[in-house]
């Protein structure tokens, strides 16, 4: 390295890997402790010249094409109703899973179209918005239930972050899907499909909820009301009619409220 303002050191995925293993190899067969640990590390970046910050290899995130969206969605209606409108609320609200584990009854307003996260990444609520056709779902989904989480199990207690991931990973696999595809897989694929159909950053920026310091002015100024044309214009482009239709739902939701009542869904 060159000086104090060479760039930082980027190691590939695998090469890193690898020399923590060795590393903690030789640590742990010297019985290392933690002050010593500080102090060789220091020398030895001192001895070798490395200045800087060793930073992992950036991996772009895997993305759904609307063909993949829609064959997972027909998977996971398929193996259970509660799955496809988790997988399909995942993305059309583009919330983090574990702002979707806290959404409860109360927090679905059907006449706006919003859930309200409440105390999401940041300690703060906000809205988001879906689209009429999985109202019409989650309206089915709740029936006349007021309270509680919005996506129970069996025992009538939410799903938790892990099982929720578990379910997403389950799905993809069994669609055939040959990517990493993880629950947050479809907050990308979201603001990615938004932004192909030419939704402005600033909208998207929005509806994930991010805090770019260049952008809070312009949040106070933006109300849902066009964010919700830009978002309905863009989820038009999906062909909803394609996705997997509100009577096959109604019955693998209606045959999960039924192995609930009877005790017998896995």
């Amino acid at each position: 390295m060159k000086g104090d303002h060479a760039e930082p050191l980027v190691l590939e995925r695998d090469r890193h890997d690898r020399l923590v293993r060795q590393v903690a190899k030789l640590y742990r067969k010297a019985h290392v402790t933690t002050e010593e640990w500080r102090y060789v590390n220091k020398r030895v970046r001192h001895l070798l010249g490395l200045r800087g910050r060793p930073t992992r290899a950036k991996r772009l995130p895997e993305i759904l094409t609307p063909e993949e969206l829609r064959h997972i969605l027909e998977v996971a209606y398929r193996e259970r109703g509660v799955y496809g409108l988790i997988v399909r609320t995942l993305f059309e609200t583009g919330l983090r899973v574990s702002e979707v584990v806290h959404v409860e009854a109360p927090d679905v307003d059907f006449t706006e179209r919003t859930l309200r996260v409440r105390a999401g990444k940041g300690g703060k609520d906000r809205v988001v918005l879906f689209t009429a056709d999985l109202a019409q779902q989650l309206r089915l989904h709740l029936g006349d239930r007021t309270r509680g989480a919005l996506f129970e199990s069996n025992r009538a207690s939410a799903f938790s972050t892990r099982r929720i991931q578990q379910i997403v990973k389950a799905v993809a696999r069994t669609a055939g899907i040959n990517k990493h595809i993880h629950p947050h897989s479809y907050r990308h694929s979201m603001a990615t499909f938004l932004r192909n159909q030419g939704v402005p950053l600033d909208v998207v920026q929005l509806l994930l909820g991010h805090e770019d310091p260049r952008t809070t002015q312009l949040y106070a100024r933006l109300s849902l009301a066009p964010a919700r044309e830009e978002y309905d214009r863009a989820m038009a482009a999906l062909e909803t009619e394609r996705l997997p239709r509100i009577e096959r739902a109604t019955r693998a939701t209606d045959a999960g409220i039924q192995e609930h009542r009877e005790g017998t869904a896995p």
